[in-house]
């Protein structure tokens, strides 16, 4: 393989310590297009230079990298004998690696030697990167939530532009440290925080969140979480591993039905989505033999019926209570738009919307109605 000479060096190197791995990955990475080449070739060199920074080398992000197959094999065969993920809490997973730096180092340092060595993790890049350029011209805000080695961040500026506001999170020190390596600082907003106490001070038009779902007990809170981040025709993009063992996998994702549903059940839908397996063989032996896999998809929010009915009698109390029969609400409409919504009226306004559905806000509920999609999902989840 001489198409890229940093990734057949990368491999010549693995096949002196692993050559079974070896083998998979020169069955895996042969004949592919030559942007995959020069793409891989301009990622190492760069992460190469990133390593030289640190007072490390290439090599020591390979045998990071083999340490973190080493660990996957040693899940793998536990997963096949019980069916289960050995890290059963995110507090597990906090102790046993996101608050270990010496752990950190090596794991994030494997998952960015992975992204370009598995074929199925570049099969996501593509996938991204081709969809998101028809976002280009039309965002203004970008969210990178736990953002590794942040490469869907960097490609993002780059087809994005300037013209944005970037912020990243992450509960992670060491990968905030190591995404900073890879990213231009002065144009990323850093926020070292758990995702969950993220304010929800503006909203934004794109959301990426890559591999951070099995990371949690409750998959749906964290989709609900970033619904609430999320503008109302904003989009959302992530990507899961199923059936993928690792140190600090926790929630156990069994097929694409199973992720979907999820999605849907916190009030999201797919508008274009992707699966693709870590091995060459076709769905049915890969689903039969539990081979992990990896889903990608954009994201919208659903506007349920019920939603809709909300929608239209928050409507009629705006007018009522505005004295305005001519205005229309949607869910992205804010007090900017109707010039009679202040703050003396907006304190009528939830009096009126709390008599007519029998509800009661909270403090913080109240104050975070900054569009009225806000308040509709706020109704629905109290009906």
């Amino acid at each position: 393989m001489n198409k890229s000479p940093i990734l057949t060096s990368i491999i010549d190197n693995i096949e002196t310590k692993d050559a079974r791995h070896a083998k998979k990955l020169n069955q895996r990475l042969s004949d592919l297009e030559p942007e995959f080449y020069q793409r891989a070739e301009d990622f190492f060199q760069t992460y190469k230079h990133v390593l030289e920074k640190d007072g490390k080398t290439l090599e020591d992000g390979i045998d990071n990298y083999l340490r973190m197959i080493n660990d996957y094999v040693f899940q793998q065969i536990r997963f096949m004998q019980t069916g289960e993920y050995t890290c059963k809490s995110f507090q597990e997973a906090y102790e046993q690696v996101y608050s270990k730096p010496e752990v950190m180092e090596y794991y994030m340092s494997g998952l960015i030697m992975s992204q370009f060595l598995w074929k199925h993790h570049y099969d996501i890049f593509t996938f991204f990167t081709n969809n998101l350029k028809e976002q280009a011209g039309s965002l203004k805000s970008y969210l990178e939530v736990g953002g590794g080695h942040g490469i869907h961040l960097m490609e993002a500026m780059e087809i994005l532009g300037e013209q944005i506001r970037y912020d990243l999170i992450d509960i992670s020190e060491s990968s905030i440290r190591i995404a900073k390596q890879f990213l231009p600082v002065d144009r990323v907003n850093f926020f070292l925080n758990d995702i969950y106490e993220f304010p929800v001070k503006e909203k934004y038009d794109f959301i990426t969140m890559g591999e951070v779902l099995e990371h949690v007990e409750k998959p749906v809170e964290l989709l609900q979480k970033l619904g609430d981040l999320l503008n109302e025709n904003g989009t959302v993009f992530i990507t899961v591993p199923g059936n993928a063992p690792a140190i600090d996998h926790i929630y156990l994702f069994h097929n694409k039905e199973h992720l979907i549903n999820t999605i849907e059940t916190a009030g999201l839908k797919v508008t274009h989505d992707i699966l693709v397996y870590s091995e060459d063989i076709d769905h049915e032996k890969a689903e039969k033999l539990k081979v992990p896999f990896m889903y990608a998809a954009f994201l919208k929010k659903n506007l349920t019926m019920e939603q809709s009915t909300i929608l239209t009698d928050i409507t009629a109390i705006f007018r009522d209570v505005l004295e305005n029969d001519d205005i229309t609400l949607s869910n992205e409409t804010t007090a900017n738009d109707i010039e009679e919504w202040d703050s003396l009226t907006h304190i009528q306004l939830i009096v009126g919307i709390e008599k007519k559905f029998n509800i009661r806000f909270n403090s913080m509920e109240v104050g975070g109605f900054k569009q009225v999609g806000d308040m509709v999902r706020a109704i629905a989840g109290k009906l």
